[in-house]
Parts: C-alpha cells; structure tokens; sequence
C-alpha cells in the first residue's frame, strides 16, 4: 500500500494525468463503471478533475499523517524510565538536544534531574 500511495510522487506529472485519463476514459476501468452507474464519463469534467487532483495530492497528505502517527507511537522522552542518576542524565541530554539545548541549563539545575533521593 505504501507504494502505491507514493506512486505519484514517483511518475511524472503528464505520466499520472495520462494513466489517469486512461483510466476515467470510455474504455478505462473506472470509465465503464460510471457509466453502468449512471454517472456518465468522467474524463474533461469538474468531477474527473477533483479525482485527478486527489489522486495527485495523495502522498503530501499521507505521508505526514504516517509519520506523526508513528511519532504518537513511540514513547515519550520527557518521562524517565528509571530513577538512576546515569540514566536521569541521559534522558535529559536527549530531551535537551531535541529541544535545541534551550532548556538545558534549567534541566541540569533542576530538582527532575536529580535522583528521587537527593
């Protein structure tokens, strides 16, 4: 599925509006099936263009989705793992980094980094 989902992004612009027409045409696949529908043929028209635009812009709305997605899926950086002061001090350096080493003197100076017995 991934690779079909970014199949526009892989074919030129002319290619995918050819195959698309192809396929939207009187003897295309989706063509037959608007017209047993009732719909009549899609090729020229408004509806065939929002299709062709769809089918376009797929991959710049999918692939943003998918990766934030998986992002949810990972856990959070922010919450330790564990209360050893090696492992408290890895973890904020790697929530410093991320964060553009904005917060770093704030962590290291704060009571979170320390260990709970401190």
């Amino acid at each position: 599925i991934g690779a079909l989902v970014t199949l526009p992004l892989v074919l030129p612009p002319s290619v995918l509006g050819f195959y698309i027409l192809i396929a939207l045409g009187p003897n295309g696949p989706l063509g037959h099936f608007t017209q047993a529908m009732g719909w009549g043929l899609l090729t020229f028209s408004f509806p065939g263009l929002v299709i062709g635009s769809l089918i376009y812009s797929l991959p710049f709305a999918v692939q943003p989705l998918q990766g934030a997605f998986e992002f949810r899926a990972k856990p959070r950086l922010s919450q330790p793992r564990s209360t050893p002061l090696l492992k408290r001090w890895n973890t904020t350096m790697r929530i410093c980094s991320q964060a553009g080493c904005s917060c770093f003197p704030s962590s290291c100076c704060s009571r979170s980094a320390l260990p709970t017995g401190a």
